[in-house]
């Protein structure tokens, strides 16, 4: 478990963080091994292109999602999709001989929006001994890329926007230790296959609505 690190970067003016300690003790946000999101789920046999992997999930909890927003210019609304409790994920592929990470999927709204890129084609560092992904949260959203940019989405009424700031990182390791303290992180060995075709870059910006 945990065969990697990853380090979650989050835009300066994001303001739907994590759920915390602090979150689960003082509100009604649901903390059973079904829907607590804050684990690692693990998959000895997750085949992608054709090649067996061992794969880990890494799921993390918002305490909500403000959406499209139009560009953070109007209140939260829930038919620009706002909603509470967000629960995100990175998933990461392993060589099934040797561990070595080979792939990770960024997950973005939807199954068919998210984004497969190469480990080294990704921001990776070694920390505390162990190899880190860097992964950028777009503000408001929470959907995870690989490298701190803007996304232009829907005719840029919403766009993801990304940026890199050590003083709004977070690891996911302490995070997940942090939320041991109240509820012992859930393994599991299901993960979900998500597709292997990408949207393309015009699709994201033309689509109006997130596809299942």
């Amino acid at each position: 478990m945990n065969k990697i690190n990853l380090k979650l970067y989050f835009h300066p003016k994001e303001k739907r963080r994590l759920v915390t300690i602090n979150n689960l003790l003082n509100t009604d946000i649901p903390i059973n091994n079904n829907n607590n999101c804050t684990y690692v789920a693990t998959n000895d046999n997750y085949y992608y292109k054709g090649t067996k992997y061992y794969c880990e999930c890494y799921y993390f909890l918002y305490t909500d999602n403000d959406a499209i927003g139009c560009c953070n210019i109007l209140p939260s609304n829930k038919f620009l999709g706002y909603h509470k409790y967000d629960c995100e994920k990175v998933i990461v592929l392993f060589d099934y001989n040797n561990y070595e990470p080979k792939y990770v999927y960024f997950a973005q709204h939807s199954s068919k929006q998210g984004q497969w890129k190469k480990w080294e084609d990704c921001d990776t560092h070694n920390l505390l001994d162990k190899p880190t992904l860097y992964v950028y949260v777009a503000r408001g959203s929470h959907a995870s890329y690989p490298k701190p940019k803007t996304t232009f989405r829907i005719f840029c009424f919403g766009n993801d926007t990304c940026s890199y700031n050590e003083k709004y990182a977070v690891l996911i390791n302490n995070y997940y230790n942090a939320m041991d303290l109240i509820k012992p992180i859930r393994m599991s060995f299901i993960v979900n296959y998500v597709p292997e075709k990408e949207m393309s870059l015009l699709q994201k910006f033309l689509i109006p609505v997130s596809l299942k």
